[in-house]
């Protein structure tokens, strides 16, 4: 990230729209000229994508 740069955490509970909010906001940066990185942690690798994948369905399991 260049200096100036800002980082920004967008958290909440499942269905909140968090993933629409980071697709308007990246958009909305870009169409400005920006540059826009996006990362979803867990995540991004296979084996980090298994661990949220296990994550998730043993929350699912429990409800």
């Amino acid at each position: 990230m260049r200096n100036g740069g800002v980082f920004v955490v967008v958290e909440g509970p499942e269905g909140a729209g968090k993933s629409t909010l980071v697709r308007w906001l990246g958009t909305t940066l870009r169409a400005d000229g920006r540059e826009v990185l996006t990362v979803r942690e867990p995540g991004g690798t296979p084996i980090a994508e298994a661990a949220r994948k296990l994550a998730l369905k043993s929350r699912h399991d429990r409800a």
